[in-house]
């Protein structure tokens, strides 16, 4: 399977090419002989006709867009449907619309030897049991958002049968998942110590530190730039360039304790320093070999790893799960921890929280005191 090549190509035509694929000679490649199925193949668009920003909808939607065209093209108002067919695609984030064309792609692949009488309602829910055998409630919930995106929904029975489905897994997760683990200050500190006097150790303890003092998440760490670190006394600035809540990248700025003198401040001076001396891009964390900014998936092997040399079974994301807990019992509020933290709702912070006897209302004064049962 040849990738896309999105070189000659704007973003917007390079999200419809993981979303679509191809058109050929006028008509859609065939997949399962139904000429409204989605293909989401990565193929070169080298000899191919490049693809309509409405080319990747199913079912209605597509009927919707092929007569919508016969229209346009009479009245010369094609550029208005490729801004209408575009839309859905720009609305939201590059990274949720690749995850929606992998969960497509998926599906598709499952229903080619499925009869062909069979709707795509009926395709889909049949797939979605057969997901839930070896994937997560949050993958068939993806699923599920990919294919109302691409389609034009359920019926209001097929969508209660997928929402059953999807709570049925969470049900029987819930009774086998283990507590998520939770990095604590000490063991970070832990790691602070055992930096060696070289650049890629110091920069693997700071992947591990800052993205725990500032509550980053793995992309957020790997788009840092030293432009977006800024210290004043003894409070570090985060310039997060784009978050969760700031789909539209006008820049968040995250702050954090960051005691001037202290062993990460050192640490993150002497990195700096080091950084200073060599060519290349502005990126915090860069390949030590070719200076190439490191991936999200990269600082989470760098964090995962460095955090089992110091003892802790761990992932990136259990850093910012510690974080938010340790200000949750240092006393910092429910609100100042979603801001700082950059969380959407308050229910997606709140998966995060364990019980605190701050959290339920205890004082400083009250928790020195033992507790009877």
């Amino acid at each position: 399977m040849k990738p896309v090549e999105i070189s000659t190509m704007t973003i917007g035509e390079s999200r419809i090419g993981l979303l679509r694929g191809h058109r050929k000679d006028g008509d859609w490649s065939p997949v399962t002989g139904s000429r409204n199925h989605v293909q989401l193949e990565q193929m070169s668009f080298n000899g191919f006709e490049k693809p309509r920003s409405w080319d990747w909808h199913e079912g209605h939607k597509a009927a919707f867009f092929e007569s919508l065209v016969e229209e346009a093209e009479r009245a010369g108002l094609m550029h208005l449907v490729d801004s209408l067919g575009k839309a859905p695609i720009e609305a939201r984030a590059v990274s949720t619309m690749k995850a929606y064309a992998g969960e497509n792609q998926r599906r598709i692949n499952w229903s080619k030897s499925l009869p062909a009488s069979l709707s795509e309602e009926h395709r889909f829910t049949l797939y979605l049991v057969d997901r839930a055998m070896s994937a997560g409630s949050s993958s068939l919930a993806k699923a599920a958002a990919a294919f109302k995106l691409a389609n034009d929904g359920l019926s209001p029975f097929a969508s209660q049968l997928v929402s059953d489905v999807i709570k049925a897994q969470r049900r029987k997760e819930s009774e086998s998942r283990a507590q998520p683990t939770q990095v604590s200050v000490n063991t970070v500190s832990k790691i602070v110590d055992m930096v060696q006097d070289d650049e890629k150790s110091e920069r693997n303890a700071l992947v591990v530190t800052l993205s725990f003092y500032g509550l980053l998440r793995a992309e957020e760490a790997s788009m840092l730039k030293w432009s977006d670190v800024h210290q004043s006394g003894n409070m570090l600035k985060l310039k997060i360039r784009r978050a969760k809540n700031d789909q539209l990248a006008r820049g968040r700025e995250t702050f954090c304790d960051w005691p001037e003198g202290s062993k990460r401040d050192c640490l993150l001076k002497r990195f700096r320093a080091r950084a200073s001396m060599r060519p290349g891009l502005d990126f915090v964390f860069q390949n030590i070999l070719n200076g190439t900014k490191l991936t999200p998936s990269a600082i989470s092997g760098i964090a995962k790893d460095t955090l089992a040399a110091a003892g802790v079974s761990a992932t990136h994301h259990s850093l910012r799960r510690g974080r938010a807990n340790h200000l949750q019992q240092s006393g910092v509020d429910f609100q100042a921890i979603k801001e700082t933290g950059r969380w959407r709702s308050d229910a997606g912070l709140r998966c995060y929280l364990s019980d605190s006897p701050r959290a339920q209302g205890f004082t400083v004064t009250e928790l020195g005191d033992e507790v009877g049962g």
